[in-house]
């Protein structure tokens, strides 16, 4: 066994769910504040799972609670870690595709701004980059990077 993942056997990953939600022609995307009070790039509404909360309660709360619309949480688009042993950190990240139900897009908890992104408006916003990377893979999002493949489950 690994000594790392043996030494860390009392620690556990935290799971973070992210919505892909399409309405009309564009895709909800959020701006957040960092722990630091600064703007964030762009990017999926996006919140921790909670105990006693399945993954599809955790991604209708994150999009009502950070921008105002009430959507169903349909097929897991991917899952992948991201694992910081500095910031002794590991998160299980899952995004979802979700069905838009109701609701004006509108920041709330935790966002400074909301918007229904779309083709052009896309490229000109900073987006942060591995939500960049699935709306390209997804062709919602043109980028100008090369992206051949994307595996539907990826390692961090």
């Amino acid at each position: 066994m690994d000594e790392t993942i043996n030494n860390a056997a009392i620690k556990r990953a935290r799971v973070s769910v992210g919505a892909v939600v399409r309405h009309f022609d564009g895709v909800l995307l959020v701006k957040r504040r960092n722990e630091a009070g600064e703007a964030e790039a762009w990017c999926l509404p996006r919140a921790e799972q909670c105990w006693g909360e399945t993954l599809q309660q955790a991604v209708a709360r994150a999009v009502r609670e950070q921008a105002g619309v009430q959507v169903a949480a349909g097929d897991i688009i991917q899952v992948y870690d991201e694992i910081d042993p500095q910031a002794d950190n590991h998160v299980v990240m899952m995004d979802f595709e979700a069905r838009y139900l109701a609701g004006e897009a509108a920041a709330g908890e935790g966002a400074l701004d909301v918007a229904w992104a779309t083709g052009l408006a896309l490229i000109s916003m900073e987006v942060e980059e591995n939500t960049a990377e699935l709306l390209a893979y997804m062709g919602v999002m043109k980028t100008t990077r090369a992206i051949d493949l994307w595996p539907l489950f990826r390692k961090g």
